[in-house]
């Protein structure tokens, strides 16, 4: 038997007749506004569904055996700069060994949330290079 042209053998192939924006209602209840304007919103520091630093930090902490990432914001004048520590308890020695990530000069970012990232760039760095 031959195969058969234009079967598609996936099923559905993304050939519906839906719109895929959802429809935004007005104040009178029609359903012919606008999307919210996207200017109105902060921007994010990163693009949607992409990993953070901190969330990196705290991935590679987990592999590594090391406790949770503390991550310290400081507020130096109009700016704000952080550091991360990093703690892994010495089963042979029943003690916490600390390692404190700080670069050095401060960054000095605008945003507490800057500075936490840029920190845990600093540390992923840190990390990767020892």
């Amino acid at each position: 038997m031959p195969p058969r042209r234009n079967i598609v053998k996936s099923g559905n192939a993304g050939t519906s007749s839906k719109s895929n924006k959802p429809k935004v209602e007005d104040a009178s209840g029609k359903g012919n506004a606008t999307a919210v304007n996207a200017s109105s919103a902060s921007p994010s520091l990163f693009p949607p569904g992409s990993k953070t630093p901190l969330s990196l930090l705290h991935e590679r902490c987990q592999k590594n055996d090391w406790e949770k990432p503390e991550v310290q914001t400081f507020q130096r004048g109009n700016t704000y700069s952080a550091a991360v520590i990093v703690k892994r308890h010495n089963s042979r020695t029943s003690q916490t060994e600390v390692v404190r990530f700080e670069p050095r000069p401060p960054l000095e970012m605008k945003t507490p949330l800057e500075a936490k990232h840029w920190a845990a760039t600093y540390a992923l760095y840190r990390i990767a290079v020892l």
